[in-house]
C-alpha cells in the first residue's frame, strides 16, 4: 500500500498515491504517449480503490492490479 500516516500537534492525516505506470517502448515512444498513457493507468489504479499501483497492460484487465 502506498499511504502513510502524518501527525500534526493534534491533528492526524493519511497522503496516499494513485500511480499508474507506462514502459517505453512498449506503450508510446514520446513524451506525450507515455503520459496519456500512464493516466489511464491511474484512473484504474483509482477505480481499483485508490492507494495503489497499475501497469498500463493490466489496466485493461478488470481484477488485475500490481
Amino acid at each position: 500500500m502506498l499511504n502513510k500516516k502524518y501527525d500534526f500537534d493534534e491533528v492526524s492525516t493519511y497522503i496516499s498515491a494513485s500511480i499508474g505506470v507506462s514502459l517505453y517502448p512498449e506503450d508510446g515512444t514520446s513524451l506525450v504517449q507515455l503520459l496519456k498513457i500512464a493516466d489511464i493507468a491511474m484512473y484504474k489504479a483509482k477505480d481499483l480503490g485508490k492507494n495503489n499501483f497499475v501497469f498500463h497492460q493490466d489496466s485493461s484487465k478488470e481484477s488485475h492490479s500490481s
